[in-house]
């Protein structure tokens, strides 16, 4: 009986304490119901927006009610609108992804943000940014020199137009055939320009093209523009002449001095000086001294004339050289002409007289015939055929033995040489004979 009170006093508190579970459960789970959602923050996660992002734009919220509904709208300049709604989880920041924007217009884009639950619809939180998601365009770039040759390679220039000043611009000259392509970037400060001064010396000849784009400070990129020339730098050649002197007056020898890459496509100029080898200026041509020279536009060869004096005289084959210099407009691929003076003259060849004693007992004394160059050594082999022709002496009558068309050389360099005839030697007494 004691213990009944007892009893009804624990069932008491514990039916008090489970109350108190109760109730503070209620407060815990029931008061965010019950309160007007506040102290969020929203903020758009792209500044710009621009068209590699349009499409994916998010947004962060902050310091946000949990379990809580909300809705939100991007809107245009013109009152165009993006929106969505949904309901925050376990964390007070939170992001929304991927919103497709494409279909709001360039300028400013709002963001408006409200969170709502049965307490009521929270305070309305904004952001801003700026949309510009249209890339640069209608811009033009020209390469200023067609062709860029030996006299403007290291000063090209291009012009160009339509550009979106505070844009950022990049530009590529390249060649089809290689070396070292130039490049720049900066930013644009008028819409209309000029880049001077590129130096595209390090280029092969050969097609020379210009990459030229933009982007916009939202960062859109343009889409390239391109413009070509031609890049010829000239050498130029001059050939050798071979002909003969002449016998009187002078002979033109005519160089031809010509460009490597076909028709010249700028002027050249050149002279040419003359300079003794084997050949004596004055005596055997007359000399030049820097003789002035052009390759006109178009042209691919040009001719300088040498005069040869021509003379009689054999003599060795000789030779002078042509000499290019002071080019303009080109460089030197082979600079020295060679000038052979043949000689025209024929050599002539003399034979001498044999006066001698035949001999007397027999056998054979030889007479020795010295067939000689006219005028110094053989400029060449010189060859030559011998007949004998009976006189008073014959060889039916056994007088000397006779030469039938036999064949004989000088050398060259050589004065002459000996025609042998063997005389039959007796000791009958009879008048001098002659063959």
């Amino acid at each position: 009986m004691l213990q009944r009170p007892h009893t009804a006093m624990r069932r008491s508190a514990i039916s008090t304490k489970a109350g108190l579970l109760c109730i503070l459960a209620f407060l815990l789970f029931a008061s965010p119901v019950w309160a007007q959602p506040s102290g969020y923050s929203v903020t758009i996660d792209q500044d710009p927006i621009n068209a590699a992002n349009d499409n994916i734009v998010s947004f962060t919220v902050s310091t946000a009610p949990l379990l809580t509904n909300f809705q939100y709208v991007f809107e245009d300049q013109f009152g165009d609108t993006v929106g969505g709604s949904g309901t925050s989880g376990f964390s007070p920041t939170f992001q929304l992804t991927n919103i497709n924007l494409t279909g709001l217009a360039d300028g400013p884009i709002t963001l408006l943000f409200q969170m709502s639950d049965g307490g009521g619809n929270g305070p309305i939180v904004s952001d801003t940014s700026t949309k510009d998601a249209t890339p640069p365009a209608g811009f033009t770039a020209v390469l200023d020199q067609d062709p860029i040759t030996i006299l403007n390679q290291n000063a090209v220039s291009f012009t160009y137009s339509g550009a979106e000043v505070g844009a950022t611009y990049i530009y590529q000259i390249t060649s089809n055939n290689g070396g070292v392509p130039v490049t720049g970037t900066g930013t644009i400060a008028t819409a209309n320009g000029q880049f001077t001064g590129l130096d595209v010396s390090g280029l092969a000849d050969g097609q020379i093209s210009l990459l030229f784009n933009l982007t916009d400070p939202a960062g859109n990129n343009g889409i390239p523009v391109s413009d070509t020339s031609q890049k010829v730098i000239h050498t130029i050649s001059i050939d050798d002449v071979a002909q003969a002197e002449g016998n009187a007056g002078t002979q033109d020898f005519l160089f031809t001095i010509s460009t490597n890459e076909g028709p010249a496509v700028n002027t050249i100029d050149f002279s040419v000086s003359t300079q003794n080898n084997t050949a004596t200026a004055g005596a055997d041509y007359i000399a030049l001294s820097n003789s002035a020279g052009t390759i006109g536009i178009g042209q691919q060869s040009t001719s300088v004339a040498v005069s040869v004096i021509g003379d009689t005289a054999a003599e060795p084959d000789e030779v002078f050289d042509l000499l290019l210099n002071a080019i303009s407009g080109a460089t030197v691929s082979d600079g020295l002409g060679t000038g052979t003076i043949l000689n025209d003259d024929v050599q002539t060849i003399s034979i001498s007289d044999v006066s001698q004693a035949e001999g007397t007992g027999g056998g054979t004394t030889n007479f020795g015939f010295a067939v000689t160059v006219d005028g110094g050594a053989a400029l060449n082999d010189i060859n030559f055929r011998i007949d004998t022709q009976d006189g008073t002496a014959t060889v039916a009558d056994g007088d000397y033995t006779g030469l039938n068309n036999e064949l004989f050389t000088i050398l060259e360099g050589q004065t002459g040489t000996t025609v042998t005839v063997e005389v039959a030697a007796d000791a009958v007494p009879e008048a001098d004979e002659s063959f």
